[in-house]
């Protein structure tokens, strides 16, 4: 049986999570654009409504309900929320 080395490089599987994230940012992105668009300024529980729609149209997926709070919160106050990469 041969022998297998293997190097782990650290740095660039971090590049690579990272740009995956940066990625699915950028795919998701125009759901809450056009959430902002249309709801800014509106009550957060009217933002949330339209947020947790678009995001199941988007994905076919439930948003969890404190994330659903999270971003439609800013949307509400009139700020465009920025998906983004932890830092």
């Amino acid at each position: 049986m041969a022998n297998v080395k293997f190097k782990f490089n650290r740095a660039g599987l971090e590049q690579a999570a990272n740009q995956a994230v940066l990625n699915w940012a950028a795919e998701h992105q125009p759901v809450l654009d056009r959430v902002f668009a249309s709801h800014a300024g509106k009550p957060v529980d009217e933002v949330k409504a339209a947020v947790v729609s678009a995001w199941r149209a988007k994905t076919g997926k439930t948003l969890p309900d404190a994330d659903a709070t999270s971003w439609a919160t800013p949307i509400s106050e009139g700020q465009r929320l920025v998906l983004q990469p932890k830092r």
